[in-house]
């Protein structure tokens, strides 16, 4: 029969030397002493969490590369993965920085996205350290599980590329980029400023983040960063991609444009009359009506500025929190725009109309979608705007 030990019935050296077995067992990768010293002592995990020691057996276990035992505490009590040692690191910082992927995929898995978001002590996250260390496949594993965390800069406000080019890990920076079909995810902002007002393409100015030999084949860090539209901290304010100022004027604009043509059908030129030389009549019907050219002429103009104005302002709040409600409310105000043109109208071309003003309003709006496809194709005004958006915490 197995004896259970409660906290009161063991004494202070009893409760060391089971502590000690464990940290053993972990560095070991012992997972059938674990269990036995969990069948001499239910709490032994819980204890270990409160001795006054600088690593718990989770830090062990993951500092000698030990997936098996390390997999077993992800399930006894994965609240361990949260707790920094005292030097300020988590088991998935030094997972991170020792390249152990397999490790990092079960702390991901059992503890939740938030374990990519997890600060060190100095303020840097499992992928700054992954990216330090040139640990290329465990920056994959994490970009991949959480693609938000490769927008997670350090307390001197460095994002992965300051890192990158600070430590010459010139195959990050590839990854990062996307160079060679490295990896399919979204474009990681190359100019964001840290502290000291400085983008990463400034860092590869300096002479010791150079790679040596590197630049006379074209393949230097600063010439990947500069191809792919990196700027030095003085261009960053008059760039049209990382202007803040212009993303929001497009908006106004927007936002002007489909204010102006809601209202030019809530207020038709020459107001509403009763009697339009049609076989139907209807009241509240535009007095511009009874020209059918003309009327027509104006709605499908209306049409084209409304709804290329609605694209636009579902692509600059692409980013949102609110997007889903944004859209529904975009959707409401569409729907009664079309109602309202119907209403207006001269009855008797209702049904055509509408149809055909419904089907020009898709067209245009895939074509809009497409120009703006191909724009961030390109890497022209889609990349540098959407990484605007995303950066801009929206």
């Amino acid at each position: 029969m197995t004896v259970k030990y409660f906290y009161k019935s063991l004494t202070l050296p009893e409760r060391m030397d089971l502590i000690g077995r464990l940290f053993k067992a972990a560095q070991m990768g012992d997972a059938n002493e674990l269990h036995a010293l969990i069948d001499e002592d239910e709490l032994i995990l819980a204890r270990s969490s409160l001795a006054s020691t600088a690593d718990t057996a989770l830090h062990i276990a993951t500092l000698a590369g030990k997936l098996n035992f390390v997999e077993e505490l992800m399930t006894l009590k994965p609240e361990l993965a949260e707790r920094l040692n005292r030097d300020g690191f988590s088991p998935i910082h030094i997972a991170s920085a020792n390249g152990y992927t397999e490790i990092v995929r079960v702390l991901l898995q059992r503890g939740g996205e938030m374990m990519s978001h997890l600060r060190s002590g100095d303020g840097r996250t499992a992928l700054h350290f992954a990216v330090i260390t040139g640990s290329i496949d465990v920056v994959l594993e994490l970009i991949t599980a959480v693609p938000e965390c490769k927008n997670d800069l350090t307390h001197e406000g460095e994002s992965v590329f300051h890192l990158a080019v600070k430590n010459c890990q010139f195959e990050i920076v590839k990854v990062l980029l996307g160079k060679d079909g490295a990896i399919a995810i979204d474009k990681v902002d190359v100019n964001v400023k840290n502290t000291n007002n400085l983008t990463a393409l400034d860092m590869s100015d300096v002479p010791e983040n150079a790679i040596s030999g590197a630049e006379a084949n074209g393949n230097s860090i600063r010439s990947m960063l500069q191809h792919a539209g990196a700027l030095r901290s003085q261009d960053c304010y008059t760039s049209t991609c990382k202007s803040y100022e212009l993303r929001s004027a497009v908006m106004v604009v927007a936002v002007l444009i489909a204010t102006v043509t809601f209202q030019s059908v809530l207020s038709p030129p020459g107001g509403f009359n009763n009697d339009y030389g049609f076989q139907e009549h209807s009241n509240g019907m535009a007095a511009v009506a009874s020209d059918l050219v003309i009327f027509v002429t104006l709605m499908i103009l209306n049409l084209v500025g409304f709804f290329s104005s609605i694209a636009m302002i579902l692509m600059l709040t692409s980013g949102f929190p609110l997007k889903n409600l944004l859209r529904i409310a975009v959707l409401a105000t569409s729907g009664s725009f079309l109602i309202t043109v119907f209403y207006i109208g001269p009855t008797i071309y209702n049904v055509p109309f509408v149809v055909a003003m419904v089907m020009t309003a898709i067209v245009l709006l895939q074509v809009v979608c497409f120009i703006f496809w191909l724009g961030k194709r390109f890497g022209d005004f889609g990349s540098c705007c959407g990484s605007s958006v995303n950066n801009s915490g929206v």
